[in-house]
C-alpha cells in the first residue's frame, strides 16, 4: 500500500485530457481509470524521476493541475534557485553543459513536502514535492 493511501480514481475524460494517447492500465497492471499512486516512481537513466501519475503527461500539460485533481499540492523548485552560481554542480550545467548534472544534484528538503520528482525543464533541472491538499480543491 502506498504511504498516501490507495490510488485515487481519475475520470476517463479527465485522464485523457493530461496524458498522451497509450494504453498504461495493461502495461502497469492497473484497473479501471485508477491512477498510479505518487510514490510509483519512474526513474530515467539520465538521473530524473517523477511519479508515475505524471509519466505520460505531454509537454505543456499542467502538472499542478493534475496533482489537484488527485488531492495533492505541488512545488517545484529550480536548482538554480538553490545552488550558488559558484557552486561546482551549478558551474558544470550553466557552464559546461555536463550530461551528468541530474544524477548527482541532490534536491533540498523542503518541510512539510515529499520530494517526488526531478527532471530537466527549459530553464535547467527542477525538483518536484507533493503534500496532501487539506481540502480537496472542486
Amino acid at each position: 500500500m502506498s504511504a498516501y493511501g490507495p490510488g485515487p480514481l481519475l475520470s476517463k475524460r479527465s485522464w485523457s485530457n493530461h496524458t498522451r494517447q497509450t494504453d498504461y492500465r495493461a502495461e502497469f497492471g492497473m484497473n479501471g481509470h485508477e491512477l498510479p499512486k505518487p510514490d510509483d516512481i519512474v526513474h530515467y537513466a539520465d538521473g530524473s524521476f517523477l511519479p508515475m501519475m505524471f509519466h505520460f503527461a505531454g509537454e505543456g500539460i499542467d502538472l499542478r493541475a493534475i496533482a489537484l485533481e488527485q488531492g495533492f499540492d505541488l512545488k517545484g523548485v529550480s536548482m538554480e534557485n538553490v545552488v550558488e552560481d559558484d557552486d561546482p554542480i551549478f558551474i558544470d550545467y550553466f557552464e559546461k553543459g555536463c550530461s551528468d548534472v541530474l544524477l548527482r544534484w541532490q534536491p533540498p528538503q523542503v518541510a512539510g513536502w515529499d520530494l517526488v520528482g526531478k527532471f530537466d525543464a527549459e530553464d535547467g533541472p527542477m525538483a518536484l514535492y507533493l503534500r496532501r491538499c487539506k481540502e480537496v480543491p472542486r
